[in-house]
């Protein structure tokens, strides 16, 4: 078994990646946390043709973060509502705050 090419838009400096059911359609989701730029998440749309080969990106409302310095990313259920959080920590500053982002999913 060989590496899988991804085929995803072109990607900034990337600080991490998670793969993750975000949306609890069980669908995994790949979220890219970069540094400086926006964050990004892809899905798997089914059609492996064409130049993103079956990945689509979507919007992410606030957690793109569009002028944010990512330095890391973790997800999990952290309210225990069956939905995944998202918390981002940032570079850009001496002080910068962890930013916890909630599915739109959460009841």
């Amino acid at each position: 078994m060989g590496p899988e090419v991804l085929g995803l838009d072109a990607v900034p400096k990337v600080e991490n990646v998670i793969a993750a059911d975000f949306d609890n359609d069980g669908n995994i989701e790949i979220f890219c946390n970069n540094s400086p730029g926006a964050n990004l998440l892809f899905t798997r749309t089914g059609d492996l043709t064409g130049p993103m080969m079956g990945w689509e990106r979507r919007n992410i409302g606030d957690a793109s973060e569009v002028v944010g310095h990512g330095a890391g990313a973790a997800a999990g259920d952290l309210d225990a509502d069956g939905v995944l959080e998202l918390l981002v920590t940032h570079a850009d500053r001496q002080f910068a705050p962890t930013t916890l982002f909630k599915s739109p999913l959460a009841a």
